[in-house]
């Protein structure tokens, strides 16, 4: 028998995710049925737009719902981009929405929709954002994600990432009133990503499985759902490698974020996601390859402390306690997608890595960890150096 993590979080532990999830290929048709309004904003980017309209499920909606379009979705959206969106909204009225696209569009209707409401219309974003009592109770419309990638698992998460491009620095808002009230997960609308994106997206699915496990937030209940994740991103995101078309492995790949994202929105992500921010901000290194950059080096770290979950999670892996063979499932990974020299295409060199370790400590992220991190310069540094 395999034995059960001894993490200190498990005797005391909460859980909850209230979205309702649909998933399955052509799960999208069944779109129409759950959208019992007549007015509906769809928030995309240009290109969701396109696909959105040449659909075969989803075009009709555009037949039987009066549609507001918002299509200026831009990967990692401003500050300035989003209250652009609002102030082009205000005036609107719709009683749903619609997010369609990667987790940027996903966020950044979440942010609109709070945004949006009574509460908060007249309160900037940036005052917003740390107020943890005026998100919670906006009074906001139903939101429907349909993600097409399968990596960020926004669709059932209760954050959102804004980046202030000026000061250039990550946030995220956070609040029950950023949960979708339905995710419909349809591997179909990911069939045609090409295979940066695909790489990007994956690295980021299999991160934040892998973090919410090393995490101090980890209960019995995440812990099973980020393995179950694990064990299908690693596995299909080799076979996506391999052949952009293989069918069996989009599904799987899909799952697998849609589990990872239930994952931390109970845990919330770690170390590697706290060091990835100024690497985005900072050189644009995107956001899934930025997070996996230290996994090797982070996961090498937390093995030195274990308590029992990464033995754990090894078997459920490997079926073995060897846990030489959990590093090495993520080194190939990592090595497949070559992403240290991927990463070093952006920043010139070491020392522009090293310089930016006082901004790589975010409350809420690195101190997630549930091991102590004896170096953050090595792991660093040690990740400039690998080979993978």
């Amino acid at each position: 028998m395999i034995p059960l993590p001894s993490m200190s979080t498990a005797n005391f532990w909460q859980y909850s995710n209230p979205v309702k999830i649909t998933f399955g290929r052509r799960s999208r048709k069944l779109l129409s049925e759950m959208l019992d309004c007549t007015s509906i904003l769809v928030v995309c980017s240009k290109r969701g737009k396109t696909q959105f309209l040449s659909d075969r499920f989803l075009s009709s909606l555009n037949n039987t719902h009066s549609i507001i379009w918002f299509d200026l979705v831009t990967e990692n959206p401003s500050f300035t981009e989003i209250e652009q969106a609002r102030d082009k909204l205000k005036s609107e009225t719709f009683q749903a929405i619609v997010a369609f696209g990667g987790g940027s569009a996903l966020d950044l209707a979440k942010v609109l929709n709070v945004c949006l409401s009574s509460e908060c219309r007249s309160s900037s974003l940036k005052k917003l954002i740390n107020d943890t009592n005026s998100i919670n109770n906006a009074t906001t419309v139903r939101i429907f994600a349909l993600p097409t990638t399968s990596g960020t698992g926004s669709e059932v998460t209760p954050f959102a990432t804004c980046w202030d491009d000026l000061n250039q620095k990550k946030y995220s808002m956070a609040g029950q009133t950023l949960l979708p009230s339905h995710a419909l997960v349809d591997p179909e609308l990911v069939d045609s990503l090409p295979l940066n994106s695909t790489i990007y997206t994956g690295l980021d699915c299999i991160n934040q499985a892998a973090e919410s496990i090393w995490n101090k937030n980890s209960s019995p209940i995440t812990f099973s759902i980020a393995s179950r994740s694990l064990s299908l991103s690693l596995c299909a995101f080799k076979g996506l490698i391999k052949d952009l078309h293989d069918k069996a492995s989009r599904d799987a790949m899909a799952e697998a974020s849609l589990l990872a994202g239930i994952a931390i929105s109970n845990t919330r992500t770690a170390l590697c996601h706290s060091i990835s921010y100024p690497l985005t901000a900072k050189y644009g290194v995107p956001h899934g390859l930025a997070c996996a950059f230290t996994m090797s080096a982070v996961l090498k770290n937390n093995l030195k402390y274990d308590d029992g979950r990464l033995i754990s999670l090894c078997n459920d892996l490997t079926n073995t306690s060897e846990c030489e063979n959990l590093l090495n499932l993520f080194n190939d990974v990592l090595a497949l997608s070559n992403v240290n020299k991927r990463v070093k295409s952006y920043l010139p060199d070491l020392n522009s890595l090293l310089s930016l370790e006082g901004e790589m400590h975010t409350p809420g992220r690195s101190d997630n960890n549930f091991a102590k991190v004896d170096s953050l310069t090595q792991i660093l540094i040690d990740s400039w150096n690998s080979l993978l």
